[in-house]
């Protein structure tokens, strides 16, 4: 099978409302060009949800980097993790609207309202989006040596013992846990749910035995499927993930979901659209640069097919109210 280092088509959902996003395009395109013109007029700021040396934190070097190259101005990268991206969310949301500040996040920063009680700003008011950097599946694993060999065995065992097999995730409106609640809504099935504080822990268990299965995203368990630690028997992406090509999608295996996490690049509500537009241009001919996509591949990762702010905005929608349903469906209570 030919490998590829992207997620060629998303939900079909997606493109129900994507010529809605084009007229909205269109109409940012013919805003007065004035405010890109002076910009940018000082350093710009990328305040990054994630700790130095994650995986989105290196990818947002990257993108510093070659927009301060492209802008011929300095590009910093501000880390601010903690609180499920609120920390960094709240300090862009209180920047300037002039293209200066950007965030870069991840898909808590659409989820967090359907599980937190409290979030100090609104994704879809408070922000406007720049680009969508990295596609992030998810990849249902078991041990080893559990007696489930695919996906099909697991589901039986599932269904032969309602609630005694247990499920692990790193809290409660993570994107595991969420597509763990997706899986279970669509096969009608119970299993036990065991949150942990971290995902490796929950590796570990499933290794010793104690955990049955998990949700992990595809970037940071793929090389413990590669090793022999662990078994991959799905991928929540709508294609086979590039980094284990052997291992069905849940579409092949009848389930007619995706879950494609991300990280993306957003700018305060109010940043003018020529800006942000100039932005996700500059941002999709980086992401395709042969040394950026070599970096990607030692990591795991992979890009989105192109879009546009609007187009980027229409699709976060969507997500930010699938995850609110699944959320609602499964009585995630909100903390």
């Amino acid at each position: 099978m030919k490998k590829s280092h992207a997620v060629p088509k998303l939900s079909r959902r997606f493109f129900g409302t994507l010529l809605l996003a084009a007229a909205s395009a269109s109409l940012a395109a013919v805003q007065p060009a004035g405010a890109a013109d002076a910009w940018p007029s000082k350093p710009i700021t990328i305040v990054c949800a994630f700790p130095p040396g994650n995986a989105s934190d290196l990818i947002a070097r990257v993108l510093g980097e070659q927009l301060s190259a492209r802008l011929h101005t300095p590009v910093l990268v501000d880390n601010r993790p903690g609180a499920s991206g609120i920390i960094a969310a709240s300090a862009v949301q209180k920047a300037v609207p002039d293209g200066h500040t950007l965030l870069m996040t991840s898909t808590s920063f659409i989820i967090n309202k359907s599980v937190l009680l409290k979030v100090p700003y609104d994704a879809d008011r408070d922000f406007t989006p720049v680009s969508l950097v990295n596609a992030i599946p998810a990849v249902l694993i078991v041990d080893k040596s559990s007696p489930a060999n695919d996906f099909k065995e697991l589901l039986a065992q599932i269904r032969q013992r309602p609630g005694k097999l247990s499920y692990g995730h790193p809290g409660a409106g993570t994107i595991q846990n969420l597509s763990m609640k997706l899986l279970l809504q669509h096969v009608d099935a119970n299993v036990l749910e065991v949150p942990y504080k971290g995902s490796m822990q929950a590796v570990t268990d499933i290794n010793g035995g104690s955990l049955d299965m998990m949700f992990e995203a595809a970037n940071s368990v793929y090389t413990l499927v590669q090793s022999g630690r662990v078994r991959a028997l799905a991928t929540t992406s709508p294609t086979r993930y590039s980094m284990l090509p052997e291992v069905p999608t849940l579409r092949e295996l009848g389930i007619d979901e995706t879950v494609v996490g991300f990280t993306a690049l957003m700018a305060p509500a109010g940043t003018p659209p020529e800006i942000t537009a100039r932005l996700n241009k500059m941002v999709e001919d980086i992401m395709k640069m042969p040394a950026t996509q070599a970096r990607e591949k030692t990591m795991g990762l992979e890009n989105f097919p192109p879009m546009s702010t609007a187009e980027v905005g229409t699709w976060m929608k969507q997500e930010a109210s699938r995850w609110e349903n699944v959320a609602r469906v499964a009585n995630i209570p909100k903390e």
